[in-house]
């Protein structure tokens, strides 16, 4: 469930990030301006290419931010499309072209280290994910996005099963949010689900369900879907039938979302706990769609491998 967060996380903050680029007061780059416009409608390998192309622009003008912004965007796109390697590469990269010195390069930074830890996240190495989400919180320039970086380094915490540290983080987190209700029902499923890690005895289903409702009035199917998830987990080990049904209202809203890691999860706990012969129906389900997943993801690294390869070819 993380793993959908935290793209929805980078779409975000490369919206967010973006935004501020074009609105700075910079030379005017024709290709950046063109990356820009292809970012905004999905079109994410022109946006790439333009990038690059823009990048080598900003090279003989000897503008360091510039280039530090197109490795930027061009990391965000590749960890997004699952390169998780190569968007830390492109990350690191940037960091040169940048200083700790100067306020606007703050932006810059924070985004950066978030990439770098949202790519370490999912390579499953959280203690540098961690360390990562260190980096972008101490160069993070308002309270909204401090806050988005912190539910993100607690997240690695319980990844990493260091529960009791990310339950701090969460409940500091609880205690800020006040109007925003979307953002108290995720905290909230993450006090409760966390607690109930630390201590399988804790009762922690009404709070998963007051999350739960307060998901269904805004209307938050993103949301929702965790919501089911957790819920999922917690009967378990009280009630079978209620995981089997929490677990099919997952995979139907992931369906709807079409979040086919989602579609995977769900799938996953019903080949565990539903009957014959529903469960080689499900089985042959998670197989087709783990197989069309991963072919999909390949198709699209080795298309950006190719685009990078052209790139410094042409030059």
């Amino acid at each position: 469930m993380k793993r959908f967060y935290l793209f929805l996380l980078g779409i975000l903050l490369f919206s967010c990030y973006s935004n501020q680029q074009k609105n700075q007061k910079r030379e005017i780059n024709p290709f950046q301006e063109q990356a820009f416009q292809y970012q905004d409608i999905g079109k994410t390998d022109s946006a790439f290419i333009f990038f690059a192309k823009a990048k080598d622009i900003f090279l003989k003008n000897k503008d360091s931010l510039g280039v530090a912004s197109c490795l930027i965007n061009s990391a965000i796109i590749s960890t997004n499309i699952g390169d998780y390697f190569g968007g830390q590469e492109l990350s690191l990269n940037a960091l040169p072209y940048l200083t700790t010195k100067t306020k606007k390069d703050s932006i810059y930074l924070n985004s950066n280290y978030n990439n770098l830890a949202i790519a370490s996240e999912r390579l499953r190495n959280y203690d540098k994910a961690i360390n990562f989400y260190d980096l972008a919180i101490k160069f993070a320039t308002d309270s909204g996005t401090i806050q988005l970086y912190l539910n993100n380094k607690a997240n690695a915490y319980q990844g990493s099963r260091q529960y009791k540290n990310a339950l701090n983080i969460y409940n500091k987190l609880l205690r800020r949010t006040n109007s925003d209700q979307t953002t108290y029902a995720r905290v909230l499923s993450n006090v409760a689900i966390t607690r109930w890690k630390l201590n399988p005895n804790y009762k922690a289903l009404p709070e998963l369900k007051k999350a739960f409702y307060i998901r269904q009035q805004e209307n938050d199917l993103w949301g929702l879907n965790s919501s089911y998830d957790y819920i999922s987990d917690y009967y378990i080990s009280y009630n079978a039938d209620s995981t089997l049904y929490y677990a099919k209202k997952m995979l139907a809203n992931a369906q709807q979302l079409n979040s086919a890691d989602d579609q995977l999860f769900a799938l996953q706990k019903l080949i565990k706990f539903s009957p014959q012969p529903d469960r080689d129906t499900y089985f042959d389900r998670y197989l087709k769609l783990d197989d069309s997943l991963q072919t999909a993801r390949n198709l699209a690294k080795n298309r950006f491998a190719l685009i990078k390869f052209e790139t410094e070819k042409h030059k």
